[in-house]
């Protein structure tokens, strides 16, 4: 394994940056603090108004190879990926293809009697009590890589449900899973194909989609620090095209993802506002919806094996933070934080 020295490469516009009360030097200075806790290698952006106003690269894309990173890599994204699954739901709402409040089992009827009382909006907002496959004791003795939503169906549909549904938030991935199925099987076509027709063509997001369908050249790769050595990761999923965290990204094509959320080039009025109220226990639907130093922030991380990824906005600051990184366990969601601090001056925490 070659390890050479770490790389930054920033883009940064003086006048913007001082618009969000952003100083270069101390932006550098946060960043460095944090790389030394563990953030080595990755890609940030920081936003104004839609418009980047700070885009860095550090470490390696490529720490096997000694590749330096670049803030074009693309990185996977892990649970990110659930927006974009709840905005496909949301878009096929909006064409009376479905309701938020159809139960699974209109989509699924083959899946057990116990799921009765499930909808759709229980899987959005991670009520529905359904066991988190990922979680379970032998899934990764498994093999998964092109794995279908009927598999994780026949992986959990044995296990009790943790609560009766609506009654409690517990986080999981099998209802995102399930949720990118019934895209599938309402529209006709795969997950893949409706976000490619309706999001990703249509804003311009040329460099994201599916880990399984494409294995791009530019892309960072994951690793996991063992003793003092690196070990890549890979890239493929666990199930092909997951809803639950199979993307794959960059921080300017997430930055286009985030501009149209809040503009309205996705979805209509009331499903944007939907899909950021609070809807209980602190959810929406595909972000966590919660406040920090009194400012409202919206906001969803992503971790798969060997990548981190952050993508904070603050509403009523017009501050979107995006962070991506090829390491896994990278802090993405505390550096997130502080930079949103030194942008909005709530707190000084220039060092972690």
């Amino acid at each position: 394994m070659r390890v050479g020295c770490a790389v930054a490469a920033c883009l940064l516009l003086p006048r913007e940056v001082g618009a969000v009360g952003l100083d270069h030097r101390r932006m550098e200075a946060l960043i460095a603090a944090w790389r030394a806790k563990g953030f080595a290698d990755g890609a940030i952006l920081v936003a104004r108004d839609g418009r980047p106003v700070f885009r860095g690269a550090y470490g390696f894309a490529d720490r096997l190879r000694a590749a330096p990173s670049r803030v074009d890599a693309v990185f996977r994204v892990g649970s990110i990926t659930k927006s974009f699954t709840a905005a496909a739901i949301l878009m096929l709402a909006q064409d009376g293809r479905l309701t938020l409040d159809d139960p699974i089992r209109r989509t699924f009827p083959a899946a057990p009697q116990a799921w009765n009382d499930i909808t759709l909006r229980h899987l959005l907002t991670h009520t529905s009590g359904l066991v988190n496959f990922t979680s379970l004791p032998d899934w990764e003795q498994r093999h998964w890589v092109g794995k279908s939503v009927e598999d994780v169906i026949a992986l959990v549909r044995d296990q009790p449900l943790q609560c009766i549904p609506g009654r409690k938030v517990v986080y999981d991935n099998t209802g995102y899973v399930l949720l990118g199925g019934v895209v599938a099987r309402v529209s006709g076509r795969t997950l893949g194909e409706v976000l490619d027709s309706r999001i990703l063509t249509p804003l311009g997001m040329r460099h994201t989609g599916f880990v399984s369908n494409l294995g791009p050249p530019d892309r960072a790769s994951g690793a996991i620090r063992e003793g003092s050595a690196w070990r890549d990761t890979g890239w493929m999923s666990n199930i092909r095209e997951s809803g639950a965290g199979a993307l794959y990204s960059t921080v300017d094509d997430l930055m286009k993802w985030d501009r149209a959320l809040h503009d309205g080039g996705v979805l209509s009025p009331v499903s944007q506002a939907l899909m950021f109220a609070d809807q209980g226990g602190g959810f929406g639907f595909g972000w966590v919806i919660s406040v920090q130093d009194g400012r409202r922030v919206w906001w969803h991380n992503g971790h798969v094996e060997g990548y981190g990824a952050m993508i904070a906005r603050y509403p009523d600051d017009q501050l979107t933070i995006i962070i991506l990184s090829n390491n896994d366990g990278a802090p993405v969601e505390a550096l997130s934080r502080a930079i949103a601090t030194l942008c909005l001056g709530t707190r000084d925490l220039a060092a972690p």
